[in-house]
């Protein structure tokens, strides 16, 4: 397929939660990102809407990796359109056509929700946002307004990075690989899970650090003494404690409990 179609699915899948509803949520961004496949395979008229139908019905997935199916539904879209069926055989065609893709999009879209889920809202947005969060205030606390600017375009810039570089090879991928895509998905999930892990690890070290330093300027308000530098140890003591207490599954509420417990206790002794 030439790579301008793919280009336009990519460029299409940026949309895909713009007609978001409570039926069939995501099918119509879907169906629209498959139009320039649809267009360039299938004759006008009859054959592009029965292709088009066929991506109306209900898909939900993560947005980021939505491109990854999309790739395999265009692969399979491409595949069917040469493969040479007679008109006579054309309606067992197309019901062939709607079972193997109504059978992929559902098999991918719930695995691949689960995992991107986990990744891109779970892990990836708090930490980008708290390290935004850190230098906006670091740039109000030293009073250096282009530092706040910094921390909002870093934000920003930073964290559409990943998922513009997952949709766009995602979509390559899945064109190339198809159903092989799954697997390699799948191959690399304990990688992705393992990234997931110091991500977060590195995260509360960092809101350890942050709470610390806050603290540590709320003592000095009050007249308080105390060593910076202890303080910013202690709290990555602290989170990197709540950081093993989650693997055995306690919930991050009564981790950002016992935390907060720790650091108020230590600092205002």
């Amino acid at each position: 397929m030439d790579k301008s179609i793919l280009r336009q699915i990519f460029l299409r899948s940026l949309f895909i939660q713009c007609v978001l509803n409570f039926d069939k949520m995501q099918n119509t961004g879907f169906a629209t990102a498959m139009m320039p496949v649809i267009e360039k395979l299938f004759l006008p008229g009859e054959e592009q809407k029965k292709a088009l139908l066929r991506h109306f019905e209900q898909f939900n997935t993560q947005p980021y990796v939505a491109s990854i199916i999309m790739g395999m539904i265009a692969a399979k879209e491409e595949e069917y359109a040469s493969s040479g069926d007679t008109k006579d055989t054309k309606d067992t065609k197309d019901t062939k056509i709607l079972d193997d893709i109504h059978r992929l999009k559902e098999q991918t879209a719930r695995a691949f929700a689960a995992l991107g889920d986990m990744f891109f809202w779970g892990t990836w947005r708090p930490f980008i946002s708290l390290l935004g969060v850190v230098i906006v205030y670091s740039g109000i606390i030293l009073k250096k307004p282009w530092l706040i600017g910094t921390g909002i375009a870093g934000f920003l810039i930073v964290y559409n990075l990943i998922p513009l570089m997952v949709r766009w090879y995602g979509l390559r991928l899945g064109y190339e690989k198809q159903e092989g895509a799954i697997e390699v998905i799948l191959k690399a999930k304990p990688v992705i899970q393992r990234i997931i892990w110091w991500i977060q690890g590195i995260g509360l070290t960092i809101l350890a650090c942050f709470g610390m330093f806050i603290s540590s300027s709320m003592l000095a308000t009050l007249g308080g003494q105390g060593n910076l530098i202890s303080y910013l140890l202690s709290g990555a003591v602290v989170l990197w404690v709540a950081v093993i207490l989650r693997r055995t599954s306690i919930s991050k509420i009564a981790i950002l409990i016992i935390l907060i417990s720790a650091v108020q206790a230590y600092v205002f002794k």
